[in-house]
């Protein structure tokens, strides 16, 4: 036996003409403000008026901004600007007291810490950290150096030495 599955079941159906009746009460609702306001108020001022509310009610009725509907859009925005965000970090892993036992605990499996300090071979110690591979600089003549163009999370860009690693 089958059965007829519905498709299309987000889009709303059209009612009055090719509008739904959301869009028919936006629209309708956005006139009659505009014909009352024509009785009340004088000439240039219902003009102005009423070329905003018209902006307006076509948007509730008809814009779509990223597949979201005009009204959705300005909920967000309030809530946004109403309701604002804390974000707290907290990391996972507290910190230490600082004292030599400690250091050794967390430091056991890394470089010893005096050579660290002291700046003896800092460069070779962060380039086995790094890439825990070694690079073949010394290998290179000047005019094969090469250059990259990166670009910092903040957009700004630089010009950097590349180095191939093995």
């Amino acid at each position: 036996m089958q059965f007829q599955v519905p498709q299309f079941i987000e889009t709303e159906s059209k009612i009055i003409g090719p509008l739904t009746i959301k869009q028919f009460i936006y629209i309708a609702s956005g006139a009659a403000i505009i014909f009352v306001l024509h009785y009340i108020l004088q000439t240039v001022l219902w003009f102005i008026f009423a070329f905003i509310i018209a902006a307006i009610s076509l948007s509730f009725a008809f814009l779509k901004i990223n597949g979201r509907t005009f009204q959705a859009l300005l909920i967000a925005i309030f809530n946004f600007y109403w309701n604002p965000q804390n974000y707290i970090w907290k990391p996972e892993n507290q910190p230490f007291e600082k004292d030599e036992a400690n250091i050794r605990k967390v430091t056991q499996n890394a470089f010893s810490l005096e050579s660290l300090i002291s700046g003896a071979s800092l460069k070779s110690t962060w380039q086995k950290v790094s890439t825990s591979k070694k690079p073949i600089i010394a290998q290179q003549k000047p005019e094969d150096i090469k250059y990259q163009i990166i670009q910092k999370p903040t957009g700004e860009r630089r010009v950097v030495k590349k180095v191939d690693y093995i």
